[in-house]
């Protein structure tokens, strides 16, 4: 691309996106997940969407398991999905101040500033 074509907008050619194999899923469609052995699968999006609630009930009265889901929950992009068990955190976590950053961080990622501020002042 010479000098004259990147100061006037001259585009080069793009080429498209090769095909995904035909085995494999879309990355921006799948998570992954560790089973109960350490083993490492990919999910779609939607599957653990259907199986985080069950995970969220597994761990609703462990501090440490909790905190973790919803950490990886947060990663993942689940940010609504995570904030009932962000709440039931900072009720029984006994490092409130883990409780209060991990719902004031999910109150942040909602855009309910005025919610976060008051859990994280």
């Amino acid at each position: 691309m010479g000098l004259f074509d990147k100061l006037f907008g001259k585009k080069r050619a793009v080429s498209p996106p090769l095909p995904a194999h035909p085995g494999q899923q879309d990355p921006a469609q799948t998570i992954k997940v560790w089973d109960s052995y350490g083993r490492v699968m990919e999910i779609r999006r939607e599957e653990w969407r259907k199986i985080r609630p069950d995970n969220f009930k597994k761990c609703w009265s462990a501090p440490d398991e909790l905190a973790n889901l919803i950490v990886t929950c947060l990663n993942d992009g689940f940010v609504a999905e995570s904030l009932e068990g962000a709440r039931q955190l900072s009720r029984i976590d006994p490092q409130p101040h883990r409780g209060a950053t991990l719902l004031g961080v999910t109150f942040l990622q909602l855009k309910r500033f005025e919610e976060a501020e008051k859990v994280l002042s």
